[in-house]
């Protein structure tokens, strides 16, 4: 019986073991095991033995039960997977894809000199990551369209400390956040949200401490806010709102840090 074949992103795939093609396949996944195993806890070993052999060995190491990886310590493709196998403790995966990763989700702290992970496991983000700046203490306060960073609930706003462990400020936005920027203790917020903490009314731009309260200071964007910057005493905002506080000022306007008026 001829082997049916198929080539996926560099992997070779068979349907059926036959002679000289059962070493083949062995020569591609265990090279591709070996990637797949850096990170995984798992045995890169293949099994050992041919044809039914090596099947006995994969049987005996999966019975003999593997080690469940927590969500932040998968491995995740860049593309489409087309066909998977298991070996004991490794899963062998053929597909459309080019890279092999750490799954993180929408965002992921990188070291600015290798670009590699600045954290051993990340917590996952559940969705886009809009936003991030330095919260002048090692760490990053995160905007965007998430819901839960790891396990916890983080309603589009979020801190994370150095080592990437999360904070309890949570200021809990009820829609998108597209810019942060920070001025000593405050936190400015600007983006598509109505309210903030739970029901408190701030439509597009909000000033909330380093404490997680929401302060008084109160711009009132109509339409979105896409941009912010502070400098000084001012307060610059940038996105699709024509008015502010109820004055006309179409798309950017200076907003003076302390009392929310235009300047």
């Amino acid at each position: 019986m001829e082997p049916s074949t198929v080539l996926y992103g560099g992997l070779w795939v068979w349907s059926h073991e036959v002679g000289e093609m059962s070493r083949i396949v062995g020569f591609y996944l265990s090279v591709l095991v070996a990637v797949l195993a850096v990170g995984c806890g798992k045995d890169a070993t293949p099994a050992s033995g041919t044809g039914a052999d090596a099947g006995a060995a994969a049987d005996a190491g999966a019975d003999a039960g593997c080690p469940p990886l927590s969500a932040n310590s998968r491995l995740v493709p860049n593309g489409t997977v087309y066909a998977i196998a298991e070996v004991g403790c490794t899963h062998y995966i053929g597909g459309n894809f080019t890279a092999i990763g750490p799954n993180t989700g929408g965002g992921a702290p990188l070291n600015t000199s290798t670009g590699q992970l600045a954290v051993a496991t990340p917590l996952t983000v559940n969705g886009f990551v809009q936003v991030a700046v330095p919260d002048d203490a090692g760490g990053w306060f995160i905007g965007g369209t998430f819901t839960k960073v790891g396990t916890t609930t983080r309603n589009r706003l979020a801190r994370l400390n150095a080592d990437g462990t999360l904070q309890s400020w949570d200021p809990n936005a009820n829609s998108i956040v597209n810019a942060l920027a920070v001025s000593g203790s405050t936190v400015y917020a600007g983006g598509a949200f109505t309210t903030l903490d739970g029901g408190t009314p701030r439509n597009r731009l909000a000033a909330i401490g380093t404490d997680g309260t929401v302060q008084s200071w109160d711009p009132n964007a109509n339409s979105i806010v896409n941009a912010l910057a502070v400098s000084g005493t001012t307060v610059y905002a940038g996105g699709s709102f024509t008015t502010l506080g109820g004055q006309q000022y179409p798309y950017f306007a200076p907003i003076d840090v302390v009392t929310g008026v235009l300047k």
